[in-house]
């Protein structure tokens, strides 16, 4: 398989960054993957803070935990913004690896 193929499968289906790292690039890789694992860090963060209030309010309340109580108490929960920045930034950083690997691997070596 062409490296570049491999590379671009690589970013695209594993882990952005990890195609920079097949092609030699490590200070692109190692960045790229920093800010993935970072973002998706914090998502699950902010995702695992929503849960725990939703569960302290359902406790608080006395009632048993039940998926239809979970369920109508998350759909009450406001949306965070910095939730959807972090997962834009994920999108941006997967683009990005792309869109580098392409250019790498179309330039004609002599």
């Amino acid at each position: 398989m062409k490296t570049t193929r491999k590379a671009m499968l690589l970013s695209a289906l594993v882990l952005p960054g990890l195609g920079q790292l097949t092609l030699k690039r490590y200070k692109t890789g190692i960045a790229l993957i920093c800010a993935v694992v970072i973002s998706f860090y914090r998502m699950m963060s902010i995702a695992m803070q929503q849960a725990n209030v939703i569960v302290d309010q359902l406790m608080s309340q006395g009632g048993a935990l039940d998926v239809q109580a979970i369920a109508s108490q998350a759909s009450g929960v406001p949306g965070n913004a910095s939730y959807d920045y972090y997962g834009w930034i994920i999108i941006a950083c997967w683009v990005i690896s792309l869109l580098d690997i392409w250019r790498v691997g179309s330039i004609k070596k002599p």
